[in-house]
């Protein structure tokens, strides 16, 4: 191999990391496994942080804490969800209150 495919390589290596760190930003190195996205299962909202219902680190940015807001509620939407038996339904009525609350708090503390 000679030194200009290898620094091809390298190059492309680092330009695809950059690419998925930039265009998923809910998948950047930042994000520790411990602030993975939590499991959908009903909790009484008093008990969870905000960063907790969000799936974000408690020092995110109000960037990351948007993008991991709009991915949390396009999975729990009702209007997703509305061919699905009634208790799933109210279950994502639920959480779709519950990130909409922690959203407006976030949002509240970061500006």
């Amino acid at each position: 191999m000679t030194a200009a495919e290898i620094t091809v390589i390298v190059g492309a290596g680092v330009l695809g990391y950059w690419l998925v760190a930039v265009l998923l930003p809910h998948w950047r190195r930042d994000r520790s496994a411990d602030d993975a996205v939590p499991p959908v299962e009903p909790s009484d909202e008093s008990t969870r942080s905000w960063h907790e219902v969000l799936g974000v680190g408690s020092r995110a940015d109000l960037k990351d804490i948007t993008a991991a807001y709009k991915w949390q509620i396009s999975q729990y939407h009702p209007d997703r969800v509305q061919q699905l038996a009634p208790e799933i339904r109210a279950l994502a009525e639920q959480r779709s209150k519950e990130i909409n609350h922690a959203f407006d708090i976030a949002r509240r503390q970061r500006k």
